[in-house]
């Protein structure tokens, strides 16, 4: 195998790495982001839920 051919595979192996390392990554990404989204829809629910006690609390008040 002559030097360019060798350079060639050693650039290709190099450039899988790091693909390799980038898909990795991305995946730590997307899990960190699912993570965020489950965590912002409890509270959410939990604010909605929140509010719909307020609203029913000051609705009875006024009623009263």
């Amino acid at each position: 195998m002559d030097r360019a051919a060798m350079q060639r595979q050693k650039r290709m192996i190099k450039n899988r790495e790091s693909a390799a390392r980038s898909r990795e990554r991305k995946q730590a990404y997307i899990a960190e982001l699912e993570s965020l989204v489950t965590q912002l829809e409890e509270e959410n629910a939990h604010l909605s839920k929140e509010q719909e006690e307020t609203n029913q609390r000051r609705l009875k008040e006024v009623c009263s």
